[in-house]
């Protein structure tokens, strides 16, 4: 009889240990690439009953126990590890979310090896993501969040990992994003898909433009100093050039960090929203008012118009949400931002019978327009 993944989870617990500790450059990534694929394999299986525990030899809770050492493993390994390698525990967790949401649609209602039943550690799994959040550089917290955004079944309910997630939408501290590949050079750069309907694309060097607005904020320390330099850098002056192009490197790193930190937090509020009711409805305040804000970019508002489209974990938060997206789209005046909020309120509609007389209804009135 062959082996099931709870039967080789020793083994693949002793592997993906190996790989970690390995000196051979590039052993721990094709480790923890390894190990991904293991993993949905592992999620598709259904539990093992008494009498495959005998066949296989196994004490009963063993499978959970190697499963719980082979997910802290890889959290230590995102806290302690480089780029590179946080970055491949996040693409495998990606694809093991995508594979999860495909097997709830078929109706699965088992989570998996993550499910809380069977994670006895889920609770030190994020304090130790948390940590790379609170200590981390922007890369990393940008990471952070998207692994909560594919642990939001276990996070859920966690008051800390909600705040940092809100919070993020809203806090005008600078977080930069950029996913590179470890193929490429620090300047190529690299489309991400982030569970099938946001697609980052991040080809600037984050650090340097960091550099550059840290170096510019010495410079202007007060409304006066401003003005003095809108007079002065006014010329052609060589000194008048470079400093018009330090302050459009640095407002354009602006204008970049708060679009990329706005995705990297509307993913995570989109996976909690999926399944906490109570989470979703301060998501869809939050949103309302960040898609109405005139300062909000093109690429923020289409972003958040597409996060609509999880706004149904029940009939009531629907309707709501149905609703705002149907005043969102008659106060605007972009027409590709409506054509996304109508794909969204759309799916709303799907999920919601008692909805779709309405979608059809605003549809109709969409077209007059």
């Amino acid at each position: 009889m062959e082996k099931t993944p709870p039967a080789c989870a020793m083994q693949w617990s002793i592997d993906l240990e190996k790989g970690l500790r390995s000196k051979k450059p590039g052993k721990s990534t094709e480790a923890i690439l390894h190990i991904g694929p293991r993993l949905e394999w592992w999620n598709r299986e259904p539990n093992l009953h008494a009498a495959e525990y005998k066949i296989f030899g196994l004490i009963p809770g063993e499978d959970k126990l190697f499963a719980n050492a082979i997910l802290l493993r890889l959290a230590d390994a995102f806290k302690s590890g480089d780029k590179h390698m946080k970055i491949c525990i996040v693409k495998i967790f990606l694809s093991e979310l995508k594979q999860r949401r495909q097997l709830r649609s078929e109706g699965r209602k088992d989570e998996g090896i993550l499910s809380k039943d069977k994670l006895d550690s889920y609770r030190e799994l994020l304090t130790r993501i948390k940590i790379v959040f609170d200590s981390g550089n922007v890369e990393e917290r940008a990471l952070s969040l998207v692994l909560f955004g594919c642990w939001a079944h276990i996070a859920k309910h966690s008051a800390d990992v909600r705040y940092l997630i809100l919070s993020s939408l809203v806090s005008m501290h600078i977080l930069e994003v950029q996913i590179m590949d470890p193929n490429f050079s620090d300047h190529s750069p690299l489309l991400i898909d982030f569970g099938g309907d946001v697609q980052w694309q991040i080809p600037i060097n984050a650090d340097q433009l960091e550099g550059v607005w840290l170096r510019l904020k010495h410079v202007l320390r007060s409304e006066a100093e401003l003005e003095w330099a809108t007079v002065n850098a006014a010329n052609k002056s060589p000194r008048a050039e470079v400093y018009i192009l330090t302050m459009a490197a640095a407002v354009y790193y602006i204008w970049q960090a708060r679009n990329l930190k706005a995705k990297a937090s509307l993913f995570a509020a989109e996976c909690f929203s999926e399944l906490a009711d109570d989470f979703a409805y301060v998501f869809l305040e939050m949103l309302g008012g960040l898609l109405m804000s005139s300062e909000t970019s093109r690429a923020i508002r289409l972003a958040g118009g597409r996060a609509f489209a999880k706004m149904w974990c029940s009939i009531l938060l629907a309707d709501r949400a149905h609703k705002t997206g149907v005043k969102l789209i008659l106060e605007s005046s972009e027409e590709e931002f409506s054509l996304v909020m109508l794909v969204s309120l759309s799916k709303i509609a799907s999920k919601w019978t008692p909805l779709i007389p309405r979608q059809e209804e605003k549809g109709r009135e969409l077209q007059k327009r």
